[in-house]
């Protein structure tokens, strides 16, 4: 199934999959990071954009937005949304939501108990 990372003001970033038997989610590739990074604590997701720029697997799109130009998979979703939306975040799993706005803990409840 595919879900949306939008930030608080409904503003879309990304294009993702979860894959429930794994817990993993995959940000699509043609996904917008954002430059600005302020999560202090989050040394694993600046190591990772650190790599992906440097990888070159985030492109410069405008002065406020990278272009992931493959996917990445994630273990964590919270991570991933912090990735993409440039900080900490303790509830992506409502914040990800589907085309009819249902979030990804409604659709998979019970992994996300």
């Amino acid at each position: 199934m595919i879900f949306y990372i939008k930030d608080r003001n409904d503003k879309l970033y990304a294009t993702c999959k979860f894959i429930k038997d794994s817990k993993q989610l995959v940000l699509e590739k043609s996904s917008f990071i954002k430059k600005t990074f302020n999560c202090s604590g989050c040394n694993s997701i600046n190591k990772l954009r650190s790599e992906l720029i440097n990888d070159g697997k985030l492109q410069e799109h405008n002065d406020d937005l990278y272009l992931l130009n493959q996917t990445v998979t994630f273990t964590d979703i919270n991570a991933a949304a912090c990735l993409v939306l440039g900080g900490k975040l303790e509830d992506a799993e409502t914040l990800i939501k589907n085309e009819f706005g249902e979030s990804i803990k409604e659709i998979y409840t019970e992994v996300f108990k």
